[in-house]
């Protein structure tokens, strides 16, 4: 059974747009170098992800391609379309909506820490950016002592697995109430 059969939550939710990369890419039968060639796409085609997982992606019931070649001397082969996002920051204070960030797939988790530190609030409260810790989840059910479920200042929002409307979940390790002048 492979990834692909099994339920995976670090999957994306729903169609992602990717881009061909590479001058050509293999659509391979299962995701397996070695599988049966279904197809090949060409650099610059959009294709409608379904699922990723172990280092491929999924375009439809049999046709998977990978994602990086370097370890066949290839490099990267296909990634995902740098597409603008809009994260919902939740205040981190008493979980009400605090304000709305506009990023693209390709921003750094560190760009969206430094870019919440950045926010104003009406009051002239702002949150410290080095002391927000990014994790998977919403509001109160965050865990971050976990590899899975941590965010690294070096992965995009795309790597994330974070779409357009999520919530960029975070436990702040300062006192927001008072960073925010409440």
């Amino acid at each position: 059974m492979s990834a692909f059969d099994e339920e995976d939550t670090r999957g994306p939710r729903k169609p992602q747009n990717w881009v061909v990369v590479h001058k050509m890419v293999a659509v391979r039968a299962k995701p397996d170098v070695k599988s049966r060639l279904v197809g090949t796409r060409k650099q610059g085609e959009t294709l409608v992800v379904k699922a990723q997982s172990q280092g491929w992606v999924k375009l439809g019931a049999a046709e998977f391609c990978l994602i990086d070649g370097s370890a066949l001397g290839f490099g990267t082969l296909v990634e995902r379309k740098d597409e603008p996002v809009t994260l919902k920051i939740v205040n981190p204070h008493d979980g009400s909506p605090f304000f709305d960030l506009k990023v693209t797939t390709k921003t750094t988790i560190l760009e969206c820490r430094r870019k919440v530190g950045d926010f104003v609030a009406p009051n002239g409260g702002q949150l410290r950016w080095q002391s927000i810790v990014p994790a998977r989840g919403k509001m109160g059910t965050r865990i971050i002592d976990s590899k899975y479920n941590t965010f690294t200042d070096d992965m995009t929002v795309a790597a994330c697995d974070l779409d357009d409307g999520d919530e960029f979940g975070f436990c702040y390790l300062g006192n927001a109430q008072e960073d925010l002048k409440l």
